[in-house]
């Protein structure tokens, strides 16, 4: 056998043992894969489940503050109405007319400034719903503020073209 017969066995031999060896590690990074794969997938699973539990715990604080604020609305004494309302706000500070509720709870009280604010709030929180707009725009109303009264349209109608449509200003 000469030289190059031996060299290119030689070769020949280490070429198929790289590709022997190369199949293999072809082999296990596939199997790397399909477990990162099933991994990745547990992970996602179980932030599902944990953002589900967090999202029932979430639906079962609106639920306990809105039912404060429906009982508000079945009683006529201002300071019972506030004191629920106030309940309300302790469990979940962002339901749905809360402020809104809260706010005309003052009025009943004649407490301008506190009603007030609760309407801002109301706007603060949920700056694209008309009904905060319509409950500051029919305080200011009632106390004859024409330049709050269109500060508050002008905002409104920022967020809807029809706010002057949408809101009713009724006798507070």
């Amino acid at each position: 056998m000469g030289i190059i017969e031996r060299y290119s066995l030689l070769v020949a031999i280490l070429a198929t043992i790289v590709g022997v060896f190369s199949i293999i590690l072809a082999y296990i990074g596939y199997l790397k894969f399909k477990q990162a794969d099933k991994l990745v997938e547990k992970k996602l699973k179980a932030k599902m489940q944990d953002f589900e539990m967090q999202l029932d715990d979430k639906l079962v604080l609106i639920q306990n503050a809105n039912s404060k604020i429906q009982a508000s609305y079945n009683t006529d004494d201002a300071d019972a109405k506030l004191d629920l309302l106030h309940q309300a706000e302790q469990i979940y500070p962002k339901a749905y007319n809360l402020y809104n509720s809260i706010g005309y709870a003052y009025l009943t009280k004649n407490q301008k400034y506190e009603a007030i604010k609760a309407f801002e709030t109301a706007i603060k929180i949920r700056p694209k719903d008309i009904a905060g707009y319509n409950d500051i725009i029919n305080l200011y109303t009632k106390y004859n503020d024409k330049k709050l009264v269109d500060k508050y349209f002008k905002q409104a109608s920022k967020i809807d073209k029809d706010a002057k449509e949408k809101i009713k200003i009724v006798n507070l």
